[in-house]
């Protein structure tokens, strides 16, 4: 997503961090340079990871969220969600109700129609910004549970590991409850 590659060998691959290249329809393994779609170019926000779920390529930014249609030929971007975006790709998952991230600023999820801060009115913001170090949060999805859990830190995972410490939240997905 973040360099373009060319099959010319004099031409030097240049990165686009705002840039998405894509195949033509059917055509998995091409990528003209030509063909891209670019969201928001030169806002000095990277894309960090891109997720499609329901007809909608999620593009995560390290601030901000933009939601595009790609149910047509042509890609509209429906909505733009500053502060909702992920500063690592392991600040997301996907669960079977939609993808799940989190930053500084909550927990989020998207059910294919609305964005919705998981932690608004359940946990307050100077405890979640405590808890989420510099926005590196680590989330991961339990199956047989219907569970996520958001480590603090990828340096919590560890510790937890090694320690045995517990600073996780768990968010069921069925009760809608930490």
């Amino acid at each position: 997503q973040d360099t373009l590659y060319t099959s010319d060998p004099t031409t030097h691959s240049k990165q686009y961090g705002d840039r998405i290249i894509k195949s033509p329809a059917r055509k998995y393994d091409v990528f003209p340079s030509e063909n891209f779609l670019e969201v928001i170019p030169g806002d000095g926000d990277e894309i960090v990871k891109l997720l499609e779920f329901s007809n909608r390529l999620l593009v995560f930014k390290q601030k901000s969220l933009y939601i595009v249609n790609i149910a047509e030929d042509t890609e509209i971007i429906e909505s733009t969600h500053k502060d909702a975006g992920a500063k690592y790709s392991y600040s997301i998952t996907e669960t079977p109700f939609g993808p799940v991230w989190v930053n500084e600023s909550g927990c989020f999820s998207f059910d294919g129609e609305k964005l919705i801060n998981l932690t608004e009115n359940k946990i307050s913001p100077s405890n979640w910004s405590n808890f989420i170090l510099d926005g590196s949060g680590v989330v991961g999805y339990i199956p047989s549970l219907k569970q996520v859990a958001v480590m603090s830190s990828p340096e919590g995972v560890a510790e937890a590991s090694a320690n045995s410490i517990n600073n996780i939240y768990i968010y069921d997905l069925i009760t809608q409850s930490w």
